[in-house]
């Protein structure tokens, strides 16, 4: 008994290791009991009927066995295989997803960036044509710019706001007089050249700008387009020096009274003025008899 087991161990274990031969140990199919009866028919054939039929049983069970467990580990070796796939497929997309990103990013609000580009565009142009302008302005000769009494012609303030007028006078002429004139002192407050360009009044035809030059021990006096009033300084209409004249005098000029004298500057801004009727001392007769408008005249009766 003990030997027929031994010799049905052995042929079992033959017979099995013969069958994982012909399955190359990766196959997953079992054999089919047909074959493993032959097997055992030609591996044992001294053995019973019934000694046979219970060793193919055996056979096919462990043949079931072992085909599950290679099923099983062909599975885990086909995942394993899949998953460096996957990974490599996960970085792939995280790589694309990036790069989307970047593309969405790099469009992204493109409106507001063209707004802006726009916008400079817009500035260089004013910009170059404010250069252009300002070549052409200086391309052009000013001999006003050139006098070293030039001062910008846009002021701050109107000249007629920072001129302090002080001790203005008439001088007082005998009722048959045709001239007069007038004194004054003008104040500069600003730091900028004003002009005082023009003056009016209604008690003469002419009211002129003249001054007194001395020609060869001769004063004369002669009309002045504008009077310049330096910054920070004062400029005094004086007997002998620049005055204002009343030439055509419409009605007399008697001491106590006044009359209303209006002031224009270069910067068109005015300036009206109360001007008492004065008394005072004048220069020598001689200086005065170069000016007939500045002497009294007498009316023939």
């Amino acid at each position: 008994m003990k030997f027929h087991l031994k010799i049905l161990r052995i042929s079992k274990l033959l017979i099995f290791a013969e069958i994982l031969l012909l399955q190359g140990c990766s196959s997953s199919k079992v054999m089919q009991p047909s074959s493993v009866e032959s097997k055992i028919e030609e591996q044992a054939p001294e053995l019973p009927d019934t000694t046979k039929g219970h060793l193919a049983s055996e056979i096919q069970k462990d043949s079931q066995a072992l085909s599950t467990d290679l099923t099983l580990k062909q599975t885990e070796l086909a995942e394993r295989t899949k998953t460096p796939k996957l990974s490599e497929q996960r970085n792939q997309l995280i790589e694309k997803t990036e790069n989307t990103s970047q593309v969405v990013e790099k469009f992204k609000n493109p409106l507001p960036k063209a707004k802006r580009a726009l916008s400079a565009v817009e500035t260089g142009l004013k910009e170059q044509e404010i250069k252009a302008k300002s070549s052409k302005i200086e391309a052009v000769p000013n001999t006003e710019i050139d006098s070293p009494n030039w001062q910008p012609k846009q002021l701050q303030q109107p000249t007629a706001s920072v001129i302090q007028i002080e001790d203005p006078w008439v001088r007082a002429v005998p009722p048959n007089a045709n001239n007069s004139a007038i004194f004054l002192d003008l104040r500069n407050e600003s730091e900028q050249l004003r002009k005082l360009v023009e003056v009016h009044s209604e008690v003469a035809e002419r009211v002129e700008l003249h001054t007194t030059k001395d020609e060869d021990g001769m004063l004369r006096k002669e009309r002045l387009e504008e009077v310049l009033i330096p910054a920070l300084e004062t400029q005094i209409f004086h007997p002998g020096g620049i005055h204002i004249m009343l030439i055509g005098l419409r009605s007399p000029l008697k001491v106590g009274g006044a009359i209303e004298l209006e002031l224009v500057y270069a910067d068109q801004s005015k300036e009206t003025i109360s001007v008492p009727v004065d008394e005072r001392p004048l220069l020598p007769i001689t200086a005065q008899n170069n000016h007939s408008l500045d002497l009294p005249t007498t009316r023939t009766q």
